[in-house]
């Protein structure tokens, strides 16, 4: 929907998209306000599929990328995955490059020499403090809503960098930030600032969203004493998620159990449909754990303690969540270390070997994401494998989800899938939790979106615009 309008499939393994005409660069040397073209999008597909970076383009055979004319392009795979259309689409490498810029530069690392075709261009970053966009005045769209008013609405916009929660709280309470919310990653991601607000505050909208499992984890597979679904069963039993989500969550917590996709993708079997065999597995039964710890050959020590893992958590807004779970786990005799570090530290420690860290890890459970782009992480070898798994059959259940063709077939063995991996209680299940986006009364054109086309996070803020006589009248 931005530069390219519409594609065609005249066979399965290949797309043509139809470049948007009168799209311009950005009025800044050295595109100075050119057409965009399709031999600008050929050069960044050449780009992107030929360099090793974080994306599904090189998973793909490529047979080749060409421009037709001047706003046609055409992509030809080979053996494509179902999903190849969607990976072209919304792939995080998918905006387009100035190829000037590239083949002067040799990059795009230095954001003073960025030119781009959208709604804002950026004219200032400080490091740690701010990055200030202005309005390109030549941008392409209309509002969808309002078709006689061509945007984007604002003339400037700053995203500051507030690191400090409290600090977000007070600027947004005193009238200092309109937005926060997803998209500048100033979401709230607990309960307590969202209710402080609420209370002093009662005019910000408030918009809870649910995006993903980030308090669920996933279990170290490859050694002692997760080597046993025994005891990944025992510690999900442990945990009381019900009452976390009365409690901590105040009631906005989902607990209700998932796989790594969420049902309403259509992708995912629903809790209510799992066998009574798995369920009573994903339900708190902390005397049902602790039989099943002996069992399995764990026993109380003279100190009360069966066994001692660490837990590996990359979210500092996580502890509190999984202090919660380190008192129940306490409870049936497993004491755990919690161990807060960033995301690159932990996947280095995975990464080391299978069985490089002994317990758990952050991991996201019940996401809106397709089954080739979420359940491919716990495959052999992949590098993002943070149980370690290595099963032959839920590899063969992965390799057979790639080469589907039919789109019943895709959600049908997508559930198969998703499923083999909450049967065999490959990751714990933390809950649903909300995030929230916060936003001012005057600010307006927002709904609450998330973004509007994955990764495309800018065409948001293209829609808002500030009610100014109502901002004055509320003394601000």
């Amino acid at each position: 929907g931005a530069l390219a309008e519409s594609w065609d499939m005249p066979n399965p393994s290949t797309y043509i998209f139809h470049i948007r005409k009168g799209v311009r660069w950005h009025n800044k040397a050295p595109m100075n306000g050119r057409e965009l073209t399709a031999e600008d999008v050929v050069y960044n597909f050449e780009r992107w599929r030929t360099t090793n970076q974080t994306s599904r383009y090189p998973e793909m055979s490529w047979k080749s990328v060409t421009a037709t004319d001047r706003y046609t392009v055409e992509v030809k795979l080979v053996d494509p995955p179902f999903d190849a259309l969607l990976v072209l689409i919304e792939d995080n490498l998918g905006f387009v490059n100035a190829p000037e810029v590239i083949k002067l530069h040799g990059d795009v690392a230095d954001w003073r020499k960025l030119v781009g075709t959208g709604p804002f261009m950026l004219t200032d970053w400080v490091e740690g403090s701010a990055i200030t966009w202005v309005k390109n005045p030549d941008y392409w769209s209309q509002d969808e809503k309002y078709p006689e008013n061509r945007l984007p609405y604002i003339d400037k916009l700053v995203r500051l960098s507030i690191k400090d929660e409290a600090t977000r709280v007070s600027a947004m309470r005193t009238g200092k930030i309109d937005y926060l919310a997803h998209n500048g990653h100033g979401q709230f991601r607990t309960v307590d600032p969202i209710v402080s607000l609420q209370k002093s505050n009662p005019e910000l909208r408030v918009n809870p969203y649910y995006f993903r499992a980030g308090e669920s984890a996933a279990f170290n597979v490859t050694k002692p004493p997760f080597d046993d679904i025994r005891v990944r069963h025992a510690i999900q039993m442990a945990v009381d998620l019900e009452t976390i989500n009365n409690t901590y969550y105040r009631g906005w917590m989902r607990p209700e159990p998932m796989g790594s996709i969420q049902p309403a993708t259509g992708f995912a079997i629903p809790f209510a449909e799992w066998p009574e065999e798995v369920k009573q597995y994903y339900r708190y039964d902390p005397a049902a754990a602790e039989k099943l710890l002996d069992e399995a050959g764990y026993p109380r020590g003279a100190d009360g303690i069966r066994f001692r893992i660490s837990d590996m958590v990359t979210n500092p807004t996580s502890i509190g969540h999984r202090e919660i779970v380190q008192g129940y786990l306490a409870q049936i005799g497993v004491e755990v270390a919690i161990r807060q570090m960033d995301w690159p530290t932990f996947q280095a420690t995975f990464k080391e070997g299978r069985g490089a860290y002994d317990g758990i890890g952050n991991w996201s459970q019940g996401t809106p994401y397709r089954p080739l782009t979420i359940l491919n992480g716990p495959s052999t070898g992949h590098p993002n494998n943070v149980p370690g798994l290595s099963d032959p059959e839920y590899d063969a259940l992965f390799e057979a989800l790639k080469v589907v063709d039919t789109a019943e077939e895709y959600q049908r063995l997508g559930k198969e899938t998703d499923f083999w991996l909450v049967k065999n209680h490959i990751f714990m299940w933390g809950g649903l939790n909300p995030w929230f986006n916060v936003t001012q009364p005057w600010l307006q054109g927002f709904d609450g979106d998330f973004y509007m086309g994955v990764w495309n996070k800018n065409a948001v803020y293209a829609r808002l615009w500030i009610d100014q006589g109502m901002k004055q009248a509320m003394g601000h």
